[in-house]
């Protein structure tokens, strides 16, 4: 009896502790799954204050929605990060998804030119005009490329690249002044990174609904972006 009952009581201990460590395994299988929910809570949030421009609710006026082009006026209006264009207009004249390599093989430079690279970027040609006497020109910055729930900024290397006037120097890609009453075509190159991308996105990226975010507010102005 004696053997049993210590038997017993080793049997019960072990239990007890296999039940305690299964327990202690849950508990930390629920700190990191909060921990993860909590990172993309943060990054999300993020991401929706710099779209934003702030978490407060506002009252803009209907998206008006451009087509390729269609001439878009900055007027008065604040465009991303509350940036002004005033005097200018744009209007996209093309567009197109290419490979990071390929885009490379057709501006003849090598990867270590650069100092980062996305797998892809979205091409964008369009003609900007100056009808005023606003001296600060187009801020690149200030027009994002945006999807349903997604935004993609510019490169300045590649832009630099692509552009002529800006002789590869990436430190001056930042936008572009033009005299007032003429027109100037740019091409701007937006980065498309696939981490931030959803799988379904990156291999449908052409079929993605796209616009050139325009002007924010009071004026919500886009173009549609065709590939």
């Amino acid at each position: 009896r004696k053997c049993v009952t210590s038997y017993t009581r080793l049997k019960t201990a072990v239990s007890l502790k296999k039940k305690s460590s299964q327990w202690r395994m849950m508990k930390m299988k629920k700190i990191i799954f909060r921990t993860i929910t909590l990172g993309f809570l943060f990054v999300w949030a993020i991401r929706y204050y710099n779209l934003n421009n702030g978490f407060a609710i506002k009252n803009y006026k209907p998206v008006k929605n451009y087509s390729m082009h269609e001439t878009v006026e900055f007027g008065d209006n604040a465009s991303y990060n509350v940036i002004h264009n005033t005097g200018y207009s744009v209007s996209v004249e093309d567009a197109r998804i290419i490979d990071a390599d390929d885009l490379l093989t057709e501006i003849n430079k090598d990867r270590e030119f650069f100092n980062s690279l996305a797998e892809r970027y979205l091409i964008v040609t369009m003609t900007v005009s100056n009808n005023g006497d606003y001296e600060g020109g187009l801020d690149f910055y200030s027009i994002p490329v945006i999807g349903i729930d997604w935004y993609v900024f510019y490169s300045s290397e590649i832009t630099a690249c692509l552009n002529p006037f800006f002789n590869d120097n990436a430190s001056t890609a930042h936008g572009c002044t033009v005299k007032k009453g003429t027109s100037a075509t740019v091409t701007i190159a937006y980065n498309l990174h696939k981490n931030l991308l959803a799988p379904n996105q990156w291999k449908n990226l052409k079929n993605q609904d796209m616009w050139l975010w325009v002007t924010v507010q009071p004026h919500d102005q886009r173009i549609k972006i065709d590939l």
